[in-house]
Protein backbone atom coordinates (compact mmCIF):
# COMPACT_ATOMS: atom_id res chain seq x y z
CA UNK A 1 0.00 0.00 0.00
CA UNK A 2 2.06 2.88 -1.34
CA UNK A 3 5.31 0.95 -0.88
CA UNK A 4 6.54 2.19 -4.24
CA UNK A 5 6.99 5.60 -2.61
CA UNK A 6 9.32 4.32 0.12
CA UNK A 7 12.20 6.21 -1.51
CA UNK A 8 10.63 9.46 -0.33
CA UNK A 9 11.54 8.77 3.30
CA UNK A 10 15.21 8.23 2.47
CA UNK A 11 15.15 11.35 0.30
CA UNK A 12 13.65 13.26 3.24
CA UNK A 13 16.60 12.24 5.43
CA UNK A 14 19.09 13.36 2.80
CA UNK A 15 17.35 16.72 2.39
CA UNK A 16 17.28 17.35 6.15
CA UNK A 17 20.94 16.43 6.64
CA UNK A 18 22.13 18.54 3.70
CA UNK A 19 19.96 21.52 4.60
CA UNK A 20 20.83 21.64 8.30
CA UNK A 21 24.55 20.94 7.89
CA UNK A 22 24.84 23.68 5.23
CA UNK A 23 23.13 26.11 7.57
CA UNK A 24 25.39 25.14 10.46
CA UNK A 25 28.51 25.60 8.29
CA UNK A 26 27.36 29.13 7.53
CA UNK A 27 26.63 29.82 11.18
CA UNK A 28 29.79 28.21 12.52
CA UNK A 29 30.56 26.02 15.50
CA UNK A 30 29.65 28.26 18.44
CA UNK A 31 26.26 29.40 17.23
CA UNK A 32 25.53 25.93 15.84
CA UNK A 33 26.36 24.17 19.09
CA UNK A 34 24.06 26.56 20.95
CA UNK A 35 21.36 25.63 18.45
CA UNK A 36 22.10 21.93 18.90
CA UNK A 37 21.97 22.18 22.69
CA UNK A 38 18.67 24.04 22.54
CA UNK A 39 17.12 21.50 20.14
CA UNK A 40 18.44 18.54 22.16
CA UNK A 41 17.26 20.10 25.42
CA UNK A 42 13.87 20.84 23.89
CA UNK A 43 13.64 17.24 22.70
CA UNK A 44 14.55 15.66 26.05
CA UNK A 45 12.47 18.06 28.14
CA UNK A 46 9.53 17.66 25.77
CA UNK A 47 9.70 13.84 25.98
CA UNK A 48 9.93 13.80 29.79
CA UNK A 49 7.34 16.46 30.59
CA UNK A 50 4.87 15.40 27.92
CA UNK A 51 4.75 11.89 29.35
CA UNK A 52 4.28 13.12 32.91
CA UNK A 53 1.74 15.85 32.13
CA UNK A 54 -0.36 13.81 29.67
CA UNK A 55 -0.61 10.92 32.16
CA UNK A 56 -1.57 13.31 34.95
CA UNK A 57 -4.26 15.01 32.83
CA UNK A 58 -5.62 11.65 31.69
CA UNK A 59 -5.75 10.09 35.16
CA UNK A 60 -7.24 13.16 36.90
CA UNK A 61 -9.59 14.60 34.31
CA UNK A 62 -10.36 12.05 31.60
CA UNK A 63 -10.19 8.42 32.74
CA UNK A 64 -13.16 8.21 35.10
CA UNK A 65 -15.49 10.10 32.77
CA UNK A 66 -14.42 7.99 29.80
CA UNK A 67 -14.89 4.77 31.78
CA UNK A 68 -18.41 5.79 32.85
CA UNK A 69 -19.29 6.70 29.27
CA UNK A 70 -18.06 3.37 27.87
CA UNK A 71 -19.72 1.41 30.67
CA UNK A 72 -23.06 3.13 30.08
CA UNK A 73 -22.73 2.54 26.32
CA UNK A 74 -22.06 -1.21 26.45
CA UNK A 75 -23.07 -2.31 29.95
CA UNK A 76 -26.63 -3.15 29.01
CA UNK A 77 -25.49 -5.13 25.97
CA UNK A 78 -22.85 -7.47 27.38
CA UNK A 79 -22.70 -6.90 31.14
CA UNK A 80 -20.85 -9.53 33.20
CA UNK A 81 -20.43 -12.29 30.60
CA UNK A 82 -17.93 -14.96 29.64
CA UNK A 83 -16.25 -12.33 27.50
CA UNK A 84 -15.29 -10.27 30.53
CA UNK A 85 -13.88 -13.38 32.24
CA UNK A 86 -11.30 -13.98 29.52
CA UNK A 87 -8.99 -11.44 31.13
CA UNK A 88 -6.29 -13.15 33.16
CA UNK A 89 -7.88 -16.60 32.91
CA UNK A 90 -6.87 -17.64 29.41
CA UNK A 91 -3.40 -18.29 27.99
CA UNK A 92 -3.62 -17.89 24.19
CA UNK A 93 0.01 -18.96 23.77
CA UNK A 94 -1.11 -22.57 24.39
CA UNK A 95 -3.24 -22.71 21.24
CA UNK A 96 -2.48 -25.55 18.84
CA UNK A 97 -3.15 -25.25 15.10
CA UNK A 98 -3.24 -28.53 13.22
CA UNK A 99 -1.65 -30.11 16.28
CA UNK A 100 1.32 -27.74 16.09
CA UNK A 101 2.29 -25.01 18.60
CA UNK A 102 2.15 -21.37 17.53
CA UNK A 103 5.93 -21.26 17.24
CA UNK A 104 5.64 -23.57 14.21
CA UNK A 105 3.27 -21.24 12.34
CA UNK A 106 4.73 -19.33 9.41
CA UNK A 107 3.97 -15.66 9.96
CA UNK A 108 5.99 -14.28 7.06
CA UNK A 109 3.95 -11.41 5.58
CA UNK A 110 3.25 -11.13 1.87
CA UNK A 111 4.22 -8.14 -0.25
CA UNK A 112 1.44 -6.00 1.26
CA UNK A 113 2.19 -6.96 4.86
CA UNK A 114 -0.59 -9.54 5.35
CA UNK A 115 -0.36 -13.03 6.86
CA UNK A 116 -2.90 -15.68 5.88
CA UNK A 117 -3.42 -18.36 8.54
CA UNK A 118 -5.41 -21.58 8.23
CA UNK A 119 -7.66 -21.92 11.30
CA UNK A 120 -9.65 -24.97 10.24
CA UNK A 121 -8.17 -27.14 13.00
CA UNK A 122 -7.66 -25.15 16.21
CA UNK A 123 -7.26 -26.67 19.67
CA UNK A 124 -8.17 -24.38 22.61
CA UNK A 125 -8.23 -27.10 25.27
CA UNK A 126 -4.87 -26.08 26.75
CA UNK A 127 -5.61 -22.35 26.97
CA UNK A 128 -7.50 -22.59 30.25
CA UNK A 129 -10.79 -21.31 28.84
CA UNK A 130 -13.63 -22.18 31.24
CA UNK A 131 -15.77 -25.02 29.90
CA UNK A 132 -18.82 -23.36 31.43
CA UNK A 133 -18.20 -20.31 29.24
CA UNK A 134 -17.69 -21.94 25.86
CA UNK A 135 -21.40 -21.96 25.02
CA UNK A 136 -21.23 -18.17 25.04
CA UNK A 137 -18.68 -18.37 22.22
CA UNK A 138 -20.70 -20.91 20.24
CA UNK A 139 -18.31 -23.79 20.95
CA UNK A 140 -19.41 -27.32 21.87
CA UNK A 141 -17.30 -29.12 24.48
CA UNK A 142 -16.55 -31.99 22.12
CA UNK A 143 -15.29 -29.54 19.49
CA UNK A 144 -12.87 -27.68 21.76
CA UNK A 145 -9.89 -29.67 20.47
CA UNK A 146 -10.77 -29.28 16.79
CA UNK A 147 -12.47 -25.97 15.99
CA UNK A 148 -13.00 -24.99 12.38
CA UNK A 149 -12.65 -21.20 12.27
CA UNK A 150 -11.90 -20.99 8.55
CA UNK A 151 -9.03 -18.71 7.60
CA UNK A 152 -7.81 -15.47 9.17
CA UNK A 153 -5.78 -12.62 7.78
CA UNK A 154 -3.44 -10.79 10.14
CA UNK A 155 -1.32 -7.75 9.36
CA UNK A 156 2.21 -6.78 10.32
CA UNK A 157 0.99 -3.78 12.41
CA UNK A 158 -1.35 -6.10 14.37
CA UNK A 159 1.54 -8.44 15.17
CA UNK A 160 3.63 -5.46 16.24
CA UNK A 161 0.96 -4.48 18.79
CA UNK A 162 -0.27 -7.88 20.03
CA UNK A 163 1.17 -11.38 20.26
CA UNK A 164 0.20 -14.08 17.77
CA UNK A 165 -1.75 -16.21 20.26
CA UNK A 166 -3.96 -13.30 21.36
CA UNK A 167 -4.77 -12.35 17.77
CA UNK A 168 -5.59 -15.95 16.78
CA UNK A 169 -7.71 -16.46 19.89
CA UNK A 170 -9.68 -13.32 19.04
CA UNK A 171 -10.16 -14.40 15.40
CA UNK A 172 -11.30 -17.88 16.44
CA UNK A 173 -13.77 -16.65 19.07
CA UNK A 174 -15.11 -13.98 16.72
CA UNK A 175 -15.80 -16.70 14.16
CA UNK A 176 -17.38 -19.20 16.55
CA UNK A 177 -19.46 -16.55 18.34
CA UNK A 178 -21.43 -15.92 15.16
CA UNK A 179 -23.13 -19.25 15.82
CA UNK A 180 -24.22 -18.12 19.30
CA UNK A 181 -27.14 -16.00 20.43
CA UNK A 182 -24.80 -13.59 22.22
CA UNK A 183 -22.94 -12.44 19.09
CA UNK A 184 -25.48 -9.74 18.31
CA UNK A 185 -25.08 -8.21 21.78
CA UNK A 186 -21.28 -8.21 21.54
CA UNK A 187 -21.46 -6.80 18.00
CA UNK A 188 -23.73 -4.00 19.19
CA UNK A 189 -21.30 -3.23 22.02
CA UNK A 190 -18.39 -3.13 19.56
CA UNK A 191 -20.33 -0.81 17.25
CA UNK A 192 -21.17 1.44 20.21
CA UNK A 193 -17.45 1.76 20.97
CA UNK A 194 -16.65 2.39 17.29
CA UNK A 195 -19.00 5.37 17.49
CA UNK A 196 -16.27 7.30 19.32
CA UNK A 197 -13.36 5.18 18.03
CA UNK A 198 -13.94 4.91 14.24
CA UNK A 199 -10.68 3.06 13.57
CA UNK A 200 -12.01 0.13 15.63
CA UNK A 201 -13.97 -1.00 12.57
CA UNK A 202 -11.53 -1.99 9.86
CA UNK A 203 -12.04 -3.52 6.44
CA UNK A 204 -13.78 -6.51 8.07
CA UNK A 205 -16.56 -4.35 9.47
CA UNK A 206 -18.24 -5.48 12.66
CA UNK A 207 -16.16 -8.68 12.81
CA UNK A 208 -12.98 -6.60 13.02
CA UNK A 209 -14.53 -4.51 15.78
CA UNK A 210 -15.56 -7.60 17.78
CA UNK A 211 -12.10 -9.12 17.31
CA UNK A 212 -10.39 -5.97 18.60
CA UNK A 213 -12.67 -5.88 21.65
CA UNK A 214 -11.74 -9.51 22.42
CA UNK A 215 -8.04 -8.67 22.01
CA UNK A 216 -8.42 -5.77 24.44
CA UNK A 217 -10.04 -8.05 27.03
CA UNK A 218 -7.37 -10.76 26.63
CA UNK A 219 -4.58 -8.20 27.08
CA UNK A 220 -6.18 -6.31 29.95
CA UNK A 221 -5.14 -6.54 33.58
CA UNK A 222 -8.34 -4.78 34.62
CA UNK A 223 -11.70 -6.31 35.52
CA UNK A 224 -14.58 -5.77 33.15
CA UNK A 225 -15.00 -5.15 29.44
CA UNK A 226 -15.33 -1.37 29.77
CA UNK A 227 -12.00 -1.08 31.62
CA UNK A 228 -10.30 -3.35 29.07
CA UNK A 229 -11.59 -1.29 26.15
CA UNK A 230 -10.57 1.94 27.85
CA UNK A 231 -7.02 0.80 28.67
CA UNK A 232 -6.20 -0.96 25.41
CA UNK A 233 -8.24 0.87 22.77
CA UNK A 234 -9.39 4.28 23.97
CA UNK A 235 -6.49 5.41 26.20
CA UNK A 236 -3.84 5.36 23.44
CA UNK A 237 -6.09 7.43 21.18
CA UNK A 238 -6.43 10.03 23.94
CA UNK A 239 -2.91 9.93 25.35
CA UNK A 240 -0.91 9.93 22.13
CA UNK A 241 -2.38 13.17 20.67
CA UNK A 242 -2.32 14.80 24.11
CA UNK A 243 1.31 13.88 24.70
CA UNK A 244 2.21 14.99 21.18
CA UNK A 245 0.61 18.39 21.69
CA UNK A 246 2.43 18.94 24.99
CA UNK A 247 5.71 17.75 23.48
CA UNK A 248 5.59 20.16 20.55
CA UNK A 249 4.55 23.08 22.79
CA UNK A 250 7.66 22.63 24.94
CA UNK A 251 9.85 21.89 21.91
CA UNK A 252 8.83 25.08 20.07
CA UNK A 253 9.04 27.35 23.14
CA UNK A 254 12.55 26.20 24.07
CA UNK A 255 13.83 26.41 20.49
CA UNK A 256 12.45 29.91 19.98
CA UNK A 257 13.90 31.08 23.28
CA UNK A 258 17.39 29.95 22.23
CA UNK A 259 17.19 31.30 18.66
CA UNK A 260 17.95 34.91 19.67
CA UNK A 261 21.22 33.95 21.38
CA UNK A 262 22.22 31.75 18.42
CA UNK A 263 21.95 34.67 15.99
CA UNK A 264 24.11 36.91 18.16
CA UNK A 265 26.96 34.37 18.25
CA UNK A 266 27.32 34.20 14.44
CA UNK A 267 29.72 37.20 14.58
CA UNK A 268 32.53 34.79 15.60
CA UNK A 269 32.62 33.41 12.04
CA UNK A 270 34.09 36.74 10.84
CA UNK A 271 37.32 36.30 12.82
CA UNK A 272 40.24 35.26 10.48
CA UNK A 273 41.46 31.60 10.76
CA UNK A 274 39.07 30.96 13.66
CA UNK A 275 36.22 31.52 11.25
CA UNK A 276 37.25 28.61 8.92
CA UNK A 277 37.77 26.18 11.80
CA UNK A 278 34.52 27.38 13.28
CA UNK A 279 32.68 26.57 10.05
CA UNK A 280 34.20 23.07 9.83
CA UNK A 281 33.15 22.26 13.38
CA UNK A 282 29.73 23.68 12.55
CA UNK A 283 29.40 20.95 9.93
CA UNK A 284 29.92 18.26 12.60
CA UNK A 285 27.37 19.89 14.86
CA UNK A 286 24.98 20.05 11.90
CA UNK A 287 25.07 16.27 11.57
CA UNK A 288 24.10 15.84 15.23
CA UNK A 289 21.36 18.45 14.96
CA UNK A 290 20.00 16.69 11.86
CA UNK A 291 19.67 13.48 13.86
CA UNK A 292 17.58 15.20 16.53
CA UNK A 293 15.31 16.82 13.94
CA UNK A 294 14.83 13.48 12.17
CA UNK A 295 13.81 11.87 15.47
CA UNK A 296 11.25 14.64 16.00
CA UNK A 297 9.83 14.01 12.51
CA UNK A 298 9.67 10.28 13.29
CA UNK A 299 7.62 11.04 16.38
CA UNK A 300 5.19 13.07 14.31
CA UNK A 301 4.90 10.27 11.74
CA UNK A 302 4.41 7.70 14.48
CA UNK A 303 1.50 9.71 15.85
CA UNK A 304 -0.12 10.24 12.44
CA UNK A 305 0.15 6.56 11.55
CA UNK A 306 -1.33 5.56 14.91
CA UNK A 307 -4.26 7.96 14.65
CA UNK A 308 -5.06 6.99 11.06
CA UNK A 309 -4.99 3.28 11.78
CA UNK A 310 -1.95 2.64 9.56
CA UNK A 311 -4.30 2.54 6.58
CA UNK A 312 -3.38 5.62 4.55
CA UNK A 313 -1.51 5.07 1.30
CA UNK A 314 2.15 6.10 1.64
CA UNK A 315 1.66 7.02 5.33
CA UNK A 316 1.97 3.55 6.84
CA UNK A 317 4.55 1.23 8.36
CA UNK A 318 4.61 -1.08 5.33
CA UNK A 319 5.90 1.75 3.14
CA UNK A 320 8.44 2.81 5.77
CA UNK A 321 9.71 -0.77 6.10
CA UNK A 322 10.60 -0.72 2.39
CA UNK A 323 12.95 2.25 2.84
CA UNK A 324 16.70 1.62 3.14
CA UNK A 325 17.72 4.02 5.91
CA UNK A 326 14.62 5.68 7.34
CA UNK A 327 13.12 2.41 8.66
CA UNK A 328 16.06 1.91 11.05
CA UNK A 329 15.56 5.37 12.57
CA UNK A 330 11.77 5.05 12.71
CA UNK A 331 11.95 1.67 14.48
CA UNK A 332 14.45 2.92 17.06
CA UNK A 333 12.96 2.57 20.58
CA UNK A 334 13.44 6.26 21.32
CA UNK A 335 10.64 7.32 19.01
CA UNK A 336 7.99 4.74 20.00
CA UNK A 337 6.46 7.58 22.05
CA UNK A 338 3.73 5.46 23.66
CA UNK A 339 2.93 5.01 27.34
Amino acid sequence: MGTQFSWFYDLLIAAIVLGITFRCVKRGFVSSVVGLVSVAAAFVIGIILSGFLSAMIYENFVKEQALRHIDSSIGGMVGDTALSRLSGEVDPSQILIGGEPLSAIDITPDTVGKIDIDLRDVDLSRTGIDLSDIDFFGIDAEDLTSIDAGRAVLTSPELAESDLGTLIMAKVLTGTMQESEEFEAVAEAAQAVSGFLPQLTGAGGVNDAVSKVIVSVLESTETGIAAAILDNLIAPVILIPLRTLIFFIFFVIICLTASFLTKKLSVINRIPVIGSVNSFLGFAVGLLKSAVIIFVICIGLNILITLTGNNIIFLNTMTIEESFIFKHIYNFDLISFTL
